[in-house]
């Protein structure tokens, strides 16, 4: 059974955050692994974490939830979750200590029943880079839809990108266009394809064992910058490194550095042409978005050998926003409703159709004077 830390594998609450940053302040700096256990073993690794020298338990459980924060002098571990499953996630003050505690802990994670993607988000504390983990089945992707690509066939795609040598896909586009569920498809791809990834192809698995998928994905643009991330990169041997939403970062680089931007763009740039040169047998492979035009991208990163393709993904025609539309089940006289114009963004047919196959919401006025929303007029004053 797997424990799915959140739906959302991109989202990293205030509270995380500050809550890490509190740790680091204390000298807790080191993180010592996340783990996901069922909850027959919180009693076990309780009496394992409590047994520590100078171990100091703090209870917040209450009827619905178990949470538990274990302070010693050399770690911090938080324990949380419910009946159904608990996680794990501690920090150390020093690299002995948290290999210590990690090799202690990990024997009470379940292994796993079936191929996974291993998600991990970075995020930037006031001084440290910080990983925070998820796990995803074939299940949780077995419901996105292709034919949102009328123009792409997304295993052709994917096959011929993690199969040849180049290691950067960029996908730009305005927004709305599909560019980051283009990285959830490659996801899927990855699952269903284990063993054709670079990283996996060398490596026996028996018929009764399961592997994960390694991804890292990121949007901070002070972790881009950061050496520390892209020595993190070449020591996990990441499978996937999405880079999202990256606009400023593409363009070409300027001789003179005029400001902190300029500054961390250069060293993102860098770092990128460093790793993907070839010099190193780096098997990752990177997909980035962007909504910038694909004519102002640094011309470094277009090199043969490390750029496989630039896609410009477009909206969708309404015929072809009609055909998803009945693939869903759902009628066109429902469709015609919508008033789509010629072109549609596949955000938006997205949340209609979403909107329509939920049976608990039933699409009636809810509005009792027409001029309290601004919608309209806002769409009408951006061109949609």
């Amino acid at each position: 059974m797997k424990y799915i830390v959140s739906n959302d594998n991109t989202d990293v609450s205030i509270e995380e955050v500050l809550t890490i940053e509190s740790y680091e302040k204390e000298g807790y700096k080191i993180p010592s692994g996340e783990f996901f256990i069922e909850a027959s073993e919180l009693q076990n690794v309780l009496n394992l974490v409590k047994s520590k020298p100078n171990a100091r338990v703090f209870d917040f459980c209450n009827i619905d939830n178990i949470s538990y924060v274990i302070k010693t002098d050399k770690h911090v571990t938080n324990i949380g979750g419910n009946k159904h499953g608990l996680y794990i996630t501690s920090y150390s003050k020093t690299l002995e200590y948290a290999e210590e505690l990690y090799n202690e802990l990990k024997h009470f994670n379940p292994p796993s029943e079936e191929n996974e993607v291993e998600f991990h988000t970075f995020l930037k504390t006031s001084s440290t880079i910080d990983v925070k983990k998820s796990f995803f089945n074939a299940e949780a992707y077995a419901d996105i839809n292709d034919k949102y690509y009328p123009y792409i066939n997304i295993n052709v795609l994917f096959e011929q990108f993690f199969g040849n040598k180049e290691s950067i896909l960029i996908c730009c586009g305005e927004p709305g266009v599909g560019k980051s569920k283009l990285s959830t498809h490659a996801l899927k791809y990855c699952l269903a394809n284990i063993k054709s990834l670079p990283n996996k192809q060398n490596i026996e698995i028996s018929e009764d064992e399961y592997i994960s998928v390694s991804v890292a994905y990121v949007k901070s643009t002070e972790i881009l910058a950061d050496d520390t991330f892209w020595y993190m990169l070449g020591e996990n041997s990441y499978d996937l490194v999405i880079l999202d939403d990256l606009d400023f970062f593409l363009t070409s680089r300027n001789n003179e550095v005029n400001t902190r931007e300029d500054e961390l763009k250069n060293a993102f740039v860098s770092h990128l042409l460093s790793f993907t040169d070839g010099v190193k047998d780096n098997k990752t492979k990177f997909i980035i978005t962007s909504n910038q035009p694909f004519e102002g991208i640094d011309e470094a990163l277009l090199r043969k050998g490390r750029l496989f393709d630039i896609l410009e993904l477009r909206k969708l025609t309404k015929k072809e926003a009609l055909e998803i539309w009945k693939s869903e089940g759902l009628k066109e006289s429902e469709f015609k409703k919508c008033k789509f114009s010629d072109t549609v963004l596949q955000a938006d047919l997205g949340s209609e159709i979403q909107k329509h196959l939920n049976t608990k919401i039933k699409i009636r006025p809810y509005l009792l004077e027409s001029n309290i929303s601004k919608m309209g007029k806002q769409y009408k004053k951006l061109g949609f």
